[in-house]
């Protein structure tokens, strides 16, 4: 791609069959088409849609509608799950934009009868040899601002909370990736939607350089970290043991919201530098500049 003096841009028409499924990208710089020679996501991880009861009203709950004791946390796979006589499962529904871990909201109901039952409803619990795994998960409506999850293992996932999986040190990699602008320019390629689908991931380019490696996955850690903390912060998580004022060794009340305050923001600016670090490096893996970035969204 170049822009003549004329501010016209000039586009080899033979460089739409190098984008997967040929969308008509004419912004596409050639370092951005180029990078689609290597692996894809489909050909490193497992990305899966998952299940839909065909009921929801009956099968889903807001964790904190039940008993607290019928959820079963921490199962690693179907046969576990079963065998611990829990009635229901976390559920993994999508949810708002939420970067790096959180959207924790919902359970299924999964004992054995209600499994029976799903076996023959909606669409019949498709890839269920992946339940209660590690993944990373994005919602189905992702709007200009994509945005991925952690999702710890023990959790069955649903249609709008589409998941990849793969070894855990790749997911963390993947987190990485999908969260930085380099995979909000290739979303932009893909598919210039609000909707994004197991289908558009797949075709995501994948460059894994080991000497990035450990500076990458320090950062996505410490980002799973920061936001987990702030989720469990509030009385909507389930792992929410204290209100986050009384954690403060102070007993004046307005010194306690300030220390608060300032922790806060700490964590805010952390994790807004651990970002930022993450898009430097995956501009370098990638040689796309972030002034792609930007014309991608000038663009869509």
């Amino acid at each position: 791609m170049c822009i003549n003096d004329e501010n016209k841009i000039n586009f080899n028409i033979s460089n739409f069959s190098k984008i997967p499924g040929s969308t008509l990208a004419y912004w596409a710089s050639n370092e951005i088409i180029e990078n689609f020679g290597n692996d894809s996501i489909e050909d490193v991880a497992n990305p899966r849609q998952g299940l839909a009861t065909g009921n929801n009203d009956k099968y889903l709950k807001y964790w904190f509608e039940i008993n607290f004791n019928e959820i079963g946390f921490n199962y690693n796979s179907n046969e576990d799950f079963l065998q611990s006589k829990k009635v229901y499962a976390p559920h993994n529904k999508g949810g708002n934009y939420r970067k790096w871990y959180g959207n924790y909201e919902y359970v299924i109901k999964f004992n054995q009868k209600a499994y029976n039952e799903l076996l023959n409803l909606g669409n019949h619990l498709p890839s269920r040899e992946l339940y209660f795994k590690p993944s990373v998960s994005w919602s189905k409506v992702a709007s200009n601002r994509f945005s991925t999850r952690y999702i710890v293992k023990g959790c069955v996932f649903d249609g709008a909370g589409s998941s990849l999986f793969a070894n855990e040190e790749l997911l963390y990699w993947l987190l990485g990736l999908t969260n930085s602008k380099i995979t909000q320019i290739y979303k932009n390629v893909i598919n210039p939607t609000l909707g994004f689908q197991v289908g558009d991931m797949r075709k995501i380019p994948v460059i894994y350089k080991d000497n990035y490696k450990k500076e990458i996955l320090d950062l996505v850690k410490e980002n799973i970290s920061i936001c987990k903390t702030d989720w469990d912060n509030y009385e909507t998580s389930w792992d929410f043991k204290s209100h986050f004022l009384i954690n403060f060794n102070n007993n004046q009340l307005k010194q306690i919201y300030k220390e608060w305050v300032v922790f806060s923001e700490s964590q805010f600016n952390k994790l807004k530098l651990n970002e930022e670090k993450l898009n430097r490096l995956f501009s370098n893996i990638y040689k796309v500049p972030f002034d792609l970035y930007v014309w991608t969204l000038f663009f869509r």
